[in-house]
């Protein structure tokens, strides 16, 4: 059951840096303000998509600076699944449980 917990709270932090949860104590907070990653691409997006000019070089900035924050959370979400995904469903198999299977992205 460690390994089934350990999975559980390491998914869950990156959950909370990529987006906000209903249950956030910040989730009033308004989309420009919140640091997490869902809601900073929201504002880029809502440029994007108001906006009959150009995007400015600040937008282009704002993504720039966002996409390491990403790929670093992709990147711990991959060494999760790889690592403790393995060893909850090594567990779940001892107990005769199918495993947790992740489908190829759609």
């Amino acid at each position: 059951t460690q390994a089934l917990e350990l999975l559980r709270k390491k998914l869950a932090a990156v959950e909370r840096d990529l987006t906000r949860l209903e249950d956030d104590e910040d989730s009033q907070d308004l989309p420009n303000l919140s640091g997490r990653l869902d809601d900073q691409f929201l504002v880029l997006y809502q440029r994007l998509a108001d906006s009959d000019r150009p995007l400015s070089n600040e937008v282009y900035r704002r993504f720039e600076d966002l996409k390491p924050r990403l790929t670093e959370r992709l990147r711990q979400l991959r060494q999760i699944l790889a690592e403790d995904l393995s060893s909850a469903n090594r567990l779940l198999r001892r107990k005769n449980v199918p495993p947790v299977i992740v489908g190829p992205r759609r």
